[in-house]
């Protein structure tokens, strides 16, 4: 019973508030606020930034892009320690055999080059997919 009365109490209260203003404030307050004006260029230029696929296409892009550097680069060097007859004092100078290794492994010649190549046709494959997305 309180709840319907408190509903009823509410009503009127709007109920008079809007008769004594005329009603008119709210209409022209809401006909007033200046809307923000919609311009072709720009909502082109939202979309292109916020649509989620884009933003992957672009996102695989870059990473293609890195992958140029990587795959005309040599592998990474290797160094290795081997301890035979391993002294009990931890003194390296007293074993009997340390063996000390640097090794690098060297690709038949022209192969990084044709790596570098094939990542750089991928990115420029990537790249058109994305100028094609974004035409969309």
């Amino acid at each position: 019973m309180t709840r319907s009365i408190w509903i009823l109490l509410l009503a009127i209260t709007v109920l008079s508030m809007n008769f004594a203003t005329g009603g008119r404030h709210v209409v022209h307050a809401v006909d007033q606020i200046a809307q923000p004006t919609l311009a072709l260029p720009d909502l082109i230029r939202e979309t292109l930034e916020r649509n989620p696929e884009l933003v992957a296409a672009r996102k695989q892009w870059e990473a293609f892009s890195h992958r140029i550097v990587q795959a005309r680069s040599l592998d990474d060097p290797t160094l290795s320690v081997h301890l035979w007859n391993f002294p009990q004092t931890f003194n390296v100078t007293r074993a009997d055999n340390s063996i000390f290794g640097l090794s690098q492994n060297f690709p038949f010649p022209g192969k990084l080059a044709l790596k570098g190549e094939v990542a750089s046709r991928s990115t420029e494959i990537t790249e058109q997919a994305l100028h094609g997305q974004e035409r969309e």
